[in-house]
């Protein structure tokens, strides 16, 4: 493991990561494996409750926990874990996931958000394979927007598309629900052009900078615009890693940022300070 002073010591009370994924064991062994069958190799693994101390000695003070089911009948199980580590790890904001069309979503979103404390909920269409905005899923992104709870959904063609992952889905969505607070991961690289457009558009989309400023050659390209592109939405930008599931030093998430230029208010931005402002951290 592998770490360095810039992320432990990154700002007075730490820093904040917005995309931070934690599985039961057996099933973050399946995550890995995919992964590294596919050329990815995993620079961090281990007991989850090991990773989350790995990663508040990089300097985190909190993360989320984010994971999702990839077949019907993982949900709930996977939920009632979720709750149980967040319980007992210092600084988690737990996340729910849904598999679109599965019966019930409505009721285990409600549970979660009403009794549990989760936070919002993860869509990874990716893996998935369906559109997150079908018509069983309204129910929840309206109970979602109405609840103020955050929706995190990877989409955009990094670092590779299905015919689930278009931001067209998310605006078709956005667009019929604009209330639903979003955070897009990876600033829904590589479609960055449609991703700021639709920033524009919707004042309650955000974006996460996971794997997007490293210098790891990890997608064909980063951030392909220029930097001054994002100023306007600097309030509206959160640092997230994907962390453990990275194939590089989670210090090159941090220094990659840095290395662009921005001022020290942005960064404080990005590191910390609109995290905690979204989630209402203490």
């Amino acid at each position: 493991m592998n770490g360095t002073e810039s992320t432990s010591s990154l700002f007075p009370g730490g820093f904040v990561d917005a995309h931070a994924h934690f599985f039961p064991p057996r099933m973050f062994s399946a995550v890995w494996d995919f992964f590294e069958t596919h050329n990815w190799r995993i620079n961090y693994k281990g007991d989850p409750d090991f990773l989350a101390d790995v990663l508040r000695g990089f300097g985190a003070s909190h993360f989320t926990v984010l994971n999702y089911p990839h077949k019907p009948g993982v949900r709930d199980g996977l939920a009632e874990w979720t709750r149980d580590f967040s319980a007992r790890q210092q600084g988690s904001i737990p996340f729910g996931s849904l598999l679109p069309g599965e019966p019930g979503n409505l009721e285990a979103a409600a549970r979660w958000f009403g009794d549990w404390g989760f936070r919002g909920l993860k869509m990874q269409p990716l893996v998935s394979c369906r559109p997150i905005n079908q018509p069983d899923m309204y129910p929840v992104f309206e109970l979602m927007a109405e609840r103020g709870k955050w929706f995190v959904v990877h989409a955009g063609t990094a670092p590779y598309p299905n015919e689930f992952t278009s931001l067209d889905d998310l605006e078709a969505l956005l667009s019929d629900i604009p209330e639903l607070k979003t955070i897009l991961c990876h600033m829904g690289g590589f479609d960055f052009e449609k991703a700021l457009a639709m920033m524009e558009k919707f004042p309650n989309l955000h974006l996460d900078t996971a794997m997007i400023f490293v210098d790891a050659k990890v997608f064909d390209s980063a951030f392909a615009l220029p930097d001054e592109r994002l100023l306007p939405f600097a309030d509206r930008i959160v640092f997230g890693s994907d962390f453990p599931n990275i194939p590089y030093d989670f210090s090159e998430a941090v220094d990659g940022l840095k290395r662009r230029g921005f001022d020290d208010a942005f960064l404080r931005g990005v590191f910390r300070e609109n995290s905690r402002r979204m989630f209402e951290l203490d």
